[in-house]
């Protein structure tokens, strides 16, 4: 619609021109035309500055911000791959697979340690490793035996005093304090091995903020950039000047 009304406008000025009709028509139709041509390149500045939000990419070529970002808080470094920065996207997935990587190796570290303890205390205190609780191996560490536990347990804390059963499901007792020290020490790395894989998990879930950001800014530099390139005006001159009928065309073309 916007083609055929500047062309018609085109065609009636050179026309009125060519066969000496009233100047004045033909000032009123030029002033026309540039209000016309004023009002759409006021509105394509608009339309310039509109960047494509959900999944649906209005313009061609253009890139969807949601859609980076979602890619990215997926798996970080992917809406940057999108956005057609594979350099950038390449460090946040190395970041991400060196994060996983910590995270297996620390709880694999963790758990060979936290056999290694179990298995001391079987041979150096003669525990029986069935069906105990977790607060029981943490009991081993501070105490020499069983009853040593039993008698601070109702000594000081009474009436929340949970003290094991007398028994040998239940009994330990340290052959040395070096026993004992090297248990509380391997303990100690497989908790910190333990909650180093915590931390992994944390570093991944900021690598995976940080990602969506820049991927969205990256989104928004590549959409201006291509922008600049596919807006383009193409000006196409077409008519016969000669004969009984002149008459020339202009057609204004602007592409997205």
């Amino acid at each position: 619609m916007r083609k055929f009304m500047l062309v018609s406008i085109v065609w009636l000025v050179f026309t009125n021109l060519s066969l000496g009709q009233d100047t004045t028509v033909t000032k009123h139709l030029l002033t026309q035309a540039l209000q016309f041509n004023s009002y759409y390149q006021y509105q394509d500045q608009e339309d310039f500055f509109e960047m494509p939000g959900e999944f649906e990419e209005r313009k061609e070529g253009l890139k969807s911000v949601t859609k980076a970002a979602l890619l990215s808080l997926l798996l970080p470094g992917a809406g940057e791959i999108y956005a057609g920065s594979h350099s950038r996207g390449r460090i946040f997935l190395s970041a991400e697979a060196s994060l996983w990587a910590g995270f297996f190796g620390f709880r694999t570290y963790g758990s060979w340690l936290k056999k290694d303890y179990k298995g001391h205390a079987a041979a150096h205190a003669g525990v029986n490793l069935a069906g105990k609780p977790d607060h029981f191996f943490d009991d081993l560490a501070f105490y020499d035996s069983r009853d040593e536990y039993n008698q601070f347990a109702l000594l000081y804390q009474r009436e929340d005093a949970r003290p094991y059963q007398e028994n040998d499901f239940w009994n330990w007792e340290w052959d040395s304090p070096n026993s004992k020290s090297y248990y509380r020490d391997l303990k100690n790395r497989s908790k910190n091995s333990y909650r180093k894989a915590l931390y992994m998990i944390g570093l991944s879930l900021v690598n995976r903020v940080v990602s969506v950001v820049d991927a969205m800014k990256t989104v928004k530099r590549y959409n201006r950039k291509k922008s600049l390139e596919i807006s383009k005006v193409r000006l196409e001159l077409k008519g016969s000047p000669f004969g009984s009928n002149p008459k020339v065309m202009l057609y204004a073309t602007r592409t997205w």
